[in-house]
């Protein structure tokens, strides 16, 4: 869980450099004489070295910030969400995710914050290589959406105190511990909205056909007379197939519980050790 969380929130704050890469439609060259001045002013808003000052520990820190509050929600309520029921018969009662997780591995924030610091710094680097390009393409950008004469007067406003002083913090504005402490919200936010979503995004699909499954195997026709216990689904009764697409439904929605009963009969086992070494 941890990983993918880490990695899905790296991508998605490199997502300008990784868009720059694929354009949308082409583009027409900028006008020369524009794109001068508009490089200028790239230049007061996203000076080289931008990224390292918006992750140099404080990437770590908003996430930290992020996933605290999810760790804070009760296990019951999370499942709630998803649809799941029946939690509190699981062993779990009114824990938070932090207290289940902690119970299967007590060092769990620990471990989690030196993961985040370990890899946000290991990533800086790589964040560097994509931002010529990104200072290149807003460039290009603001040479297309803003008249000569409104960069002129973008530039002129950037070589005065109060400008080149706007200039410098608007980005780490972004990342300024204020901003931080209201973006801590958005995961509980998030899921709690997520069920809903999730009807919105079915209601929106249900002109299409439905995804086809995956097949057990693909077998030849050789391998019908040997000890291979599959066959390819299209050979299935329909009988078999509304068994399987009951079964396929309930696993789907007993999905939210299965990690949250895993840690729960984890910790009961860890006690049944710690009793047995006690006698």
């Amino acid at each position: 869980m941890i990983r993918g969380f880490i990695i899905g929130a790296s991508l998605a704050f490199a997502t300008p450099a990784v868009a720059q890469n694929k354009p949308a439609t082409e583009q027409a060259a900028p006008d020369p004489a524009r794109r001068a001045v508009a490089k200028r002013v790239v230049d007061n808003l996203w000076p080289i070295g931008t990224y390292r000052r918006m992750m140099d520990g404080t990437m770590s820190k908003m996430m930290n910030s992020i996933m605290d509050s999810m760790f804070d929600m009760k296990a019951s309520d999370l499942a709630g969400m998803a649809g799941a029921s029946g939690t509190k018969n699981a062993g779990t009662g009114d824990q938070s995710l932090g207290q289940m997780a902690e119970t299967a591995d007590p060092h769990f924030r620990e471990r989690f914050r030196i993961t985040m610091d370990t890899m946000m710094g290991e990533m800086i680097p790589l964040f560097e290589k994509f931002e010529p390009a990104i200072r290149d393409s807003l460039a290009n950008i603001y040479s297309r959406e803003f008249t000569a004469g409104q960069l002129a007067e973008m530039d002129r406003f950037f070589q005065t105190p109060t400008g080149k002083a706007y200039g410098k913090h608007w980005m780490m504005t972004f990342v300024d511990p204020e901003m931080l402490k209201n973006m801590q919200g958005f995961a509980p936010e998030m899921l709690k909205a997520m069920p809903e979503i999730v009807k919105k995004v079915e209601k929106a699909t249900a002109h299409l056909p439905p995804a086809k499954k995956p097949e057990p195997a693909v077998v030849t026709e050789e391998a019908i007379d040997s000890d291979d216990p599959y066959a390819s689904r299209d050979d299935w009764s329909a009988e078999d197939e509304a068994a399987f697409g009951k079964i396929d439904a309930e696993a789907a929605a007993a999905n939210g519980r299965v990690t949250e009963f895993a840690i729960a009969a984890s910790a009961r086992a860890k006690a049944r050790k710690k009793e047995a070494k006690a006698k």
